[in-house]
């Protein structure tokens, strides 16, 4: 009885930290009307480099504190300060930043039973 309370408090453990720390999809309007989408994930160290060309969300990161540096990989500035005009990403400036709603297009069901 005892290892079973322990398996479920282990799972349900497991279970917060990844919805805790899972990758989140945001979209960004930079100043000049482009829109970016991009991955976020806390505790992460990896941003897609600039020059990828790959067609996919990338991957990026956010710096701490006031970096101003330019990167090579996709890194996002003073994200925490969108509304005071400070915020960047690749040097663009963002206006609005919004969280991405999951809407994966589920696969035409065809049937195969005549």
């Amino acid at each position: 009885m005892i290892q079973t309370i322990l398996v479920l408090a282990i799972g349900a453990g497991i279970g917060i930290y990844h919805d805790a720390t899972k990758p989140t999809k945001y979209e960004l309007e930079m100043e000049d009307g482009s829109q970016t989408q991009v991955i976020l994930q806390k505790n992460n160290l990896y941003a897609c480099p600039v020059y990828c060309e790959v067609d996919h969300v990338h991957n990026a990161v956010t710096c701490k504190g006031a970096c101003k540096q330019d990167h090579v990989n996709f890194h996002l500035h003073n994200v925490t300060k969108i509304e005071e005009g400070t915020a960047t990403f690749c040097s663009k400036k963002i206006i609005a930043m919004s969280r991405m709603r999951s809407k994966e297009k589920l696969p035409d069901i065809v049937s195969a039973s005549r």
